[in-house]
């Protein structure tokens, strides 16, 4: 999951400007909700939803990389 979500956000987020994004991530099992401020990334686990906000204007060059490593270490909690 972590090679395929680094792939899909290669370049930074982006997701109001780049919908090849929105899709790879629908692909990986995620809803897209897109909010006035923000972005809402919701994946459907086994036993609960995961709900990841991200900013529309992210201010960290880390933000991407970040965000990556937050959605993989909640998701192999539910392992």
């Amino acid at each position: 999951m972590k090679e395929e979500l680094k792939r899909v956000l290669t370049g930074g987020i982006d997701l109001l400007r780049k919908h090849k994004q929105i899709t790879g991530l629908k692909k990986l099992g995620f809803l897209v909700e897109i909010h006035r401020k923000h972005l809402m990334l919701i994946y459907k686990g086994k036993e609960r939803d995961y709900k990841f906000t991200v900013s529309k204007t992210p201010s960290d060059i880390r933000g991407t990389n970040n965000l990556i490593s937050d959605i993989c270490r909640k998701l192999t909690e539910e392992v």
